[in-house]
């Protein structure tokens, strides 16, 4: 009787699954750093567009027009807002009552430490930027950073670099100070 046996051993199949499984944990890891990059990525384009709205309106209506940021939790994430609006009454960033519009992905907040726009209370904002009748800042230049809630190596901003009004983007290094 010609008897033969063929598969493969209990030791190897656990190898295998065992590889299989270190390979979905670096791949999962991978595809959420990637995830969180393209979260700020959306938002930091979000933001550049915010502050063009206020450049553009403000040469438009001939007035000063300004973009505010402020975080928000809702439902314990958080949550970047922003508003495009007329400058507000003298003492206040934002005038009560404008509408603000959501940064729609969660997880994404401001830098507050690498953030320079100007602000009554650094660690909290609300920030602005103004832009005057000619579309230029009123003196005051800065950024806007953005970073991931579970990883703080993502940078994102948006500076305001000149008093002409140049807006730019930078990512990770250039959104650090300089030391």
């Amino acid at each position: 009787m010609n008897s033969s046996t063929a598969g493969y051993t209990l030791v190897e199949l656990l190898v295998v699954v065992m590889m299989m499984g270190a390979l979905a944990v670096l791949g999962t890891a991978g595809f959420l750093g990637w995830l969180e990059r393209l979260r700020v990525n959306a938002a930091q384009s979000a933001a550049l567009n915010a502050i063009h709205e206020a450049k553009s309106r403000s040469t438009q209506q001939k007035g000063t027009w300004q973009t505010t940021f402020r975080e928000v939790e809702i439902n314990g994430k958080s949550y970047v807002q922003w508003a495009v609006h007329p400058d507000p009454p003298a003492g206040e960033v934002a005038p009560m009552g404008i509408h603000w519009q959501t940064i729609e992905y969660p997880g994404v907040k401001v830098d507050t430490a690498n953030t320079t726009l100007y602000t009554k209370q650094k660690s909290t904002g609300p920030w602005r930027v103004q832009f005057n009748y000619k579309g230029h800042t009123n003196g005051q230049l800065g950024k806007i950073t953005l970073t991931s809630q579970n990883n703080s190596k993502v940078k994102r901003c948006v500076i305001v670099s000149t008093l002409l009004g140049y807006i730019r983007v930078a990512s990770d290094k250039p959104c650090q100070p300089k030391k």
